[in-house]
């Protein structure tokens, strides 16, 4: 399971259905929109995190105590995000799930 995915089922978000465009009315598959503007969001929730993009992305925070490191941003930040996930309040959870939907 990626990050993204795991976010998202920590959060309790429902998977969308993506349809093909040439035959509108066949569902391909399910998936989740992590979009550039729900990303933006969470990293100011998060707010004071460091951010190095040249060998792949790696996050950190120092007040947080958590760093993620993969590949893509995306996955990077999900990552972060998990890690930092059994500490967050019922409110921090609700307001990433707000984020996210």
């Amino acid at each position: 399971m990626n990050e993204v995915t795991k976010l998202y089922e920590n959060a309790g978000v429902e998977p969308v259905l993506f349809y093909d465009c040439e035959s509108y009315n066949q569902k391909v598959e399910k998936g989740y929109l992590f979009t550039a503007e729900k990303q933006l969001e969470l990293i100011k929730k998060l707010g004071n995190i460091n951010i190095d993009i040249d060998n792949g992305c790696y996050m950190s925070s120092e007040i947080l105590e958590v760093e993620a490191h993969c590949d893509t941003f995306e996955e990077t930040l999900a990552e972060f995000v998990n890690n930092l996930w059994q500490d967050l309040t019922d409110a921090e959870r609700k307001q990433i799930k707000e984020i996210l939907e």
